[in-house]
């Protein structure tokens, strides 16, 4: 058996690792609202309002 590190497992699997430059380049925009489902299957409605919350709230 051979040791593999889990970083370079990962890298197998197709798991992208910090400092990959796919990482530095900016997501494509969802064409809303044609692709309303797939955006919901990514950014979840209710999560998406809580984080809405979360920001505005400044603390005591």
């Amino acid at each position: 058996m051979t040791d593999v590190r889990p970083s370079q497992r990962m890298r197998d699997l197709g798991v992208v690792q910090g400092g990959a430059g796919i990482l530095a380049e900016p997501a494509r925009a969802f064409d809303l609202p044609a692709e309303r489902d797939g955006a919901e299957r990514i950014i979840p409605v209710e999560e998406y309002r809580q984080t809405g919350r979360a920001w505005e709230y400044e603390g005591a």
